[in-house]
């Protein structure tokens, strides 16, 4: 969709929501194809009219970066919905990574993904939530150990200790 005055603040709004990082306003404003005096006018619009209506996002200036966040009123009803995700089970994916790490600390991303041969950004951002990724062998020994023995674990999950580089779980 080409970007005109219409729908300029908008466009603004869902490309920081988008990138959901601190984005510098040159870049913002040669994304938008404006310059940064219009862009800086669209970005003041945009706050306005977030205050204006009350929402639960505001717009954040740090610099000369721009960034849309949660306004701190929420910040205790953010936290418990993050809570829920964090006790969440794990995937059988994540055990996959849980065990390559076990087996072969210290490991990078890159050799993960070599050894399950897909893309492991998501799995290790989930572990990293859950503070598993920088556990020691141990632990993570401990946890895959915990599981086998829990009646939720699936048979694919007891599969990948005999998978995954002679990783074996004595019985």
């Amino acid at each position: 969709m080409p970007v005109n005055a219409k729908n300029l603040t908008s466009a603004a709004e869902a490309v920081l929501f988008s990138v959901g990082e601190p984005l510098e306003i040159g870049k913002l404003a040669e994304v938008l194809s404006v310059d940064e005096e219009t862009c800086r006018r669209t970005l003041l619009n945009l706050s306005a009219s977030l205050d204006e209506r009350s929402s639960g996002i505001c717009l954040l200036r740090l610099g000369d970066k721009y960034q849309l966040s949660s306004r701190t009123e929420y910040a205790d009803l953010i936290r418990s919905v993050l809570e829920v995700k964090k006790n969440a089970p794990l995937s059988n994916a994540a055990f996959e990574v849980l065990a390559v790490i076990a087996y072969n600390q210290p490991v990078t991303k890159a050799f993960v993904e070599q050894v399950r041969g897909v893309d492991c950004s998501g799995v290790i951002s989930t572990l990293c939530q859950k503070r598993l990724r920088n556990s020691c062998a141990a632990s993570v020994w401990n946890l895959l150990m915990n599981c086998r023995n829990s009646p939720k674990m699936s048979l694919s999950q007891k599969k990948i200790t005999k998978k995954t580089k002679k990783l074996t779980i004595p019985t």
